[in-house]
């Protein structure tokens, strides 16, 4: 489980350079870098503790406590990519209001954005082929 070592080692980074802000402004780097890391590795560490053949119960209760902010980021991306087309859809059939500058096919990342929500959430729960290993 090398995967649990590095979301630590981001983890950790993210809080120290957020507690260094105070001695310089430059260490607020390792907060833009250690965040988008540690959330692609925590939904790495979840997909690798779903992985686990015969997990113990306390893996399978942690494998779902780490599947339930992937959840959430999916149930964001979907309703964030929903509204969008929603938008679209009504400005263009229904009433177009004075802020909407976009014609009917400016859906933009909208619906991308919703099935990428739709794959989060149906993966965080999926398991996977298991491997051999603790």
């Amino acid at each position: 489980m090398r995967t649990s070592r590095k979301l630590l080692a981001s983890l950790a980074i993210l809080v120290g350079s957020v507690l260094l802000l105070r001695v310089n402004g430059w260490f607020g780097l390792g907060f833009v870098v250690a965040l988008p890391l540690s959330i692609v590795l925590w939904l790495d560490y979840g997909r690798e503790l779903r992985e686990i053949a015969q997990p113990s119960r306390a893996r399978r209760l942690l494998a779902f406590v780490v599947g339930v902010p992937q959840v959430l980021f999916g149930l964001v991306s979907l309703v964030a990519g929903a509204s969008i087309v929603v938008w679209v859809l009504y400005n263009s059939l229904w009433k177009e209001q004075p802020e909407y500058s976009g014609g009917f096919l400016s859906f933009g990342i909208g619906p991308v954005l919703a099935l990428f929500g739709l794959g989060l959430i149906a993966d965080a729960f999926r398991k996977t082929r298991p491997r051999d290993g603790a």
